[in-house]
C-alpha cells in the first residue's frame, strides 16, 4: 500500500471536488483532471539580497541584488523565513555546500568561493540553528529559514544567490 503524502492527498481532494461538481461537463472535468496531475510539486527557494532578513560584517545592495564581503572581512546572512502552504522536503544534496551556486547580481567583485560559505538552517526564527550541506535532508518543514556564514575574505567579494528546492510531500 503506497503512502500519501499531503500534496497527493491535497491533488485527490481537488479530482474529488471536479469530479463531485454537477457544473462542469466532462470535457471540462478532464480538463481539470489533467492540470490537477500536472500541479507542481517542486518549488524554487533563492537566497539572494532581494530577501535578506539581517546581515553582520556584508554590505547588503537590494537594488542591485548584491551581497558584497568586504576585504578582511568575515560575515553572516540571514535569509527571510520561507512559509510554505504544505509540508516540504529540503535535500542539501542538490549542490556543493548545500545549496546549487548561482550568479551574483549586479556585481563586479568576484564572487566568495564555495569553501567559504557555511549553510545553516533554523525551523523557527526563534529556533537554534542547524548545520545544512550535502549530506543534510530537512525531512518534513512548513518554514524554514537559512543562514551563511561567510569565512574572512581577501579581496572584496560578491556571494553568490543560493538555490535550494522544496518537494511538498
Amino acid at each position: 500500500m503506497a503512502v500519501q503524502t499531503t500534496f497527493s492527498m491535497f491533488q485527490e481532494l481537488l479530482k474529488e471536488s471536479v469530479a463531485a461538481n454537477s457544473s462542469l461537463d466532462s470535457v471540462m472535468q478532464a480538463a481539470l483532471r489533467s492540470r490537477v496531475d500536472a500541479l507542481p510539486r517542486l518549488e524554487r527557494l533563492e537566497l539572494g539580497a532581494r530577501n535578506v532578513d539581517g546581515s553582520t560584517g556584508v554590505t547588503v545592495s537590494e537594488p542591485n541584488d548584491v551581497i558584497t564581503v568586504p576585504d578582511g572581512a568575515s560575515g553572516t546572512v540571514d535569509w527571510d523565513l520561507a512559509t510554505f502552504s504544505t509540508p516540504v522536503r529540503i535535500s542539501g544534496g542538490d549542490g556543493p555546500c548545500g545549496a546549487l551556486v548561482g550568479g551574483i547580481g549586479q556585481g563586479s567583485n568576484p564572487p566568495v568561493a564555495v569553501d567559504d560559505i557555511t549553510l545553516k538552517y533554523r525551523l523557527s526564527s526563534g529556533g537554534s540553528w542547524l548545520a545544512f550541506g550535502p549530506t543534510v535532508t530537512i525531512p518534513s518543514a512548513t518554514s524554514v529559514q537559512f543562514r551563511a556564514e561567510i569565512a574572512t575574505q581577501t579581496g572584496d567579494h560578491d556571494l553568490p544567490h543560493l538555490h535550494l528546492v522544496a518537494e511538498q510531500l
